[in-house]
């Protein structure tokens, strides 16, 4: 199966694609100018995956494993071409917030699970945890989830109260990958420029 088939399979046509690899080609070329080339091309990239992630989880509630688990070692790469510091301390403050944030949401899943009986985070969520991780470093992670878990719960909220026949309730299903990847992407872009 193909690239083209795989994004078709996860609900993006091909025009959705251009768009997010357009999109992400132009705002990473106004980025460039103030961060470099290489960075810009990193962030292309990133861009262009998160917005694949955050259509696809929104329409389906899948993250597809062909767009986030190839972020985790580009994460890592873009780390170490990109953040001026020693490439070991680069690497492993991002290997082991990959580490960290993969195994923090994977224990939320187990503990839900335990406590009702219920899945309540998928392994979607877990490695596009990872792919934060690797990308943004210990000192980025705690925030950008913190974004991510707070935009979930405001939209969730307003879509409950726009929708009355739709109620909240503890087994109401958010993507959480469409807020998080936007914030993964958010994160980065200010990583950089803080640099």
């Amino acid at each position: 199966m193909n690239w083209r088939e795989r994004m078709e399979r996860y609900g993006i046509s091909p025009r959705e694609a251009a768009f997010c690899a357009l999109f992400s080609i132009g705002a990473a070329a106004i980025l460039g100018l103030r961060v470099g080339a290489s960075a810009a091309v990193f962030s292309a990239a990133l861009g262009f995956g998160m917005l694949i992630i955050t259509i696809t989880d929104s329409r389906r509630m899948l993250i597809p494993d062909v767009v986030s688990l190839p972020m985790i070692p580009l994460g890592l790469i873009a780390s170490f071409a990109c953040l001026p510091a020693a490439w070991t301390a680069i690497l492993t403050n991002h290997a082991i917030a990959a580490a960290v944030a993969a195994g923090a949401l994977y224990g939320l899943r187990w503990a839900y699970f335990r406590l009702r009986a219920v899945i309540g985070l998928g392994f979607g969520d877990v490695k596009i945890a990872a792919v934060a991780g690797s990308w943004l470093g210990l000192e980025q992670l705690p925030l950008v989830l913190l974004l991510a878990s707070c935009a979930a719960l405001v939209a969730t909220l307003i879509a409950s109260r726009l929708n009355k026949e739709r109620r909240l309730s503890a087994s109401t299903a958010v993507p959480f990958g469409s807020f998080i990847a936007p914030a993964i992407f958010i994160g980065w872009i200010l990583l950089l420029i803080r640099v």
